[in-house]
Formats: structure tokens, sequence, C-alpha cells
């Protein structure tokens, strides 16, 4: 299992590929996405970065009743 470092870590790497190269790119994850599909994009052609392993509780602060979850946590989970 990767840590949330990790984790970060490699989305960023391929953010930096993707804006060397000049190319927009599509964020895949497990959730209902609420943008509406960009209609300059080919999906066939667009580089996507898979942010579905970012789904991990980090902490829980009792005291200020306050938690850190990574993006893709739901409530379900």
């Amino acid at each position: 299992m990767q840590s949330h470092d990790e984790k970060v870590r490699n989305v960023a790497q391929q953010l930096k590929a993707a804006a060397k190269k000049g190319v927009r790119v599509e964020f895949v994850k497990k959730s209902v996405s609420h943008f509406v599909p960009n209609p300059y994009l080919n999906p066939n052609e667009t580089p996507k970065i898979d942010l579905s392993p970012l789904d991990e509780l980090l902490e829980i602060d009792e005291k200020n009743l306050t938690c850190t979850a990574e993006s893709g946590l739901t409530f379900e989970d």
C-alpha cells in the first residue's frame, strides 16, 4: 500500500509530464464526476490521471472534531 505522500507524488509527476507536453489531462476517480464533459477533449486521446487510490482516512482529531481525508474517501467508506 502506498503512503499518502507517495500517491500525491505520483499524481504530481503525471501532471508535470503532461504540462511539459502541453496536453490537457482528464482525472479518473471512483465516484461520480460532477463535471460536464469537455467537448474540446477527445476522450480517446486525452491522458487520464487516476485519482482512485486517494481514498484513505488520514487523521481523526477528536478534540477539535475534525478529520483529514483523501479526496476519494466517501461517507459510505
